[in-house]
């Protein structure tokens, strides 16, 4: 990558990219003769995907796998996912799909920073209440399931406690760190050493266990993910890093763009994000998807 100074990365900030003055500052940046053409991409995360995902993930695949289906080969799990996550809150209505992930965000983590963390009890308590109440059969088929998952959410709650520093399923940070190493991976053909600002997410313990997840995919999951060799993950200070800054600058003017887009207020700029934004995002909203990308979602 073709590096800013410190002094320069830091005049620019994302959101005065996006403001009417910075229309030019933004076109330069990305365009074919910006700084970050061919040495940049961006990997976007719609978070009530995200959780969606997560909660066919970690509950409601323990029940398939537990009746001998593999949901992942047959194509469900992602099935389960789309469904409850484009068709849920018209199912359900706003205030019990809110609930639900909400509840689920709490369950799953180790600890949480604000509040009481919801029980297992209390999370089953919503889903019994909410599968009662949905008006879409295709979500009641996915909450059946879930309400089946409950000595599975128990057993991971027992997990939670017996090792507190895993990888937190929770942290989008997580899922996007493997598929940027993959994405770099698949265009140098090498491995990869990722540099990142410092998280406190990111213990010594977590990222040696990420290399080597990376490294050593589950058997079951070999055909769909192949390995990726990530020799180290460094941690910087952002503020004396200009790669850091120009990832920081393709991040924030991504997530603004996407956003808006996904909000149904799409900005005709959001052309220039097409040849950075890595299409195995994690991302199921036709409308925004098209207008991010120029490809429908469609079996996404």
């Amino acid at each position: 990558m073709r590096r800013l100074a410190p002094s320069q990365a830091s005049e620019f900030k994302s959101d005065q990219l996006l403001r009417p003055g910075g229309r030019n500052a933004l076109a330069w940046l990305l365009s074919a003769d910006g700084a970050l053409v061919e040495h940049a991409c961006a990997y976007a995360v719609d978070k009530d995907y995200f959780i969606v995902g997560k909660v066919v993930d970690l509950l409601v695949e323990e029940v398939t796998h537990a009746a001998g289906v593999d949901t992942y080969k047959n194509g469900q799990a992602r099935s389960f996912a789309l469904t409850l996550h484009r068709q849920g809150r018209r199912a359900l209505g706003t205030s019990d799909w809110s609930a639900l992930l909400t509840g689920f965000n709490s369950l799953m983590r180790a600890r949480q920073r604000k509040g009481a963390k919801t029980t297992v009890d209390e999370f089953f308590a919503i889903v019994d209440r909410v599968r009662l109440r949905s008006k879409r059969r295709d979500v009641d088929d996915v909450l059946d399931l879930l309400w089946r998952a409950r000595t599975h959410a128990d057993d991971f709650q027992e997990r939670l406690a017996d090792v507190p520093d895993q990888l937190p399923s929770l942290d989008p940070l997580i899922a996007s760190i493997p598929q940027t190493a993959r994405s770099w991976q698949d265009k140098t053909g090498r491995p990869v050493r990722l540099v990142h600002d410092r998280q406190a997410v990111l213990t010594p313990v977590r990222v040696a266990m990420l290399i080597h997840a990376l490294a050593h995919p589950f058997a079951e999951f070999a055909w769909i993910v192949p390995p990726v060799h990530v020799t180290a993950i460094d941690q910087v200070d952002s503020k004396d890093d200009p790669r850091v800054q120009a990832a920081d600058l393709l991040a924030g003017v991504s997530r603004q763009l996407a956003t808006n887009a996904l909000a149904g207020e799409p900005d005709d700029r959001i052309v220039l994000l097409r040849p950075f934004l890595d299409l195995n995002s994690l991302w199921s909203h036709d409308a925004s998807w098209m207008a991010l990308t120029g490809h429908p979602a469609v079996g996404r």
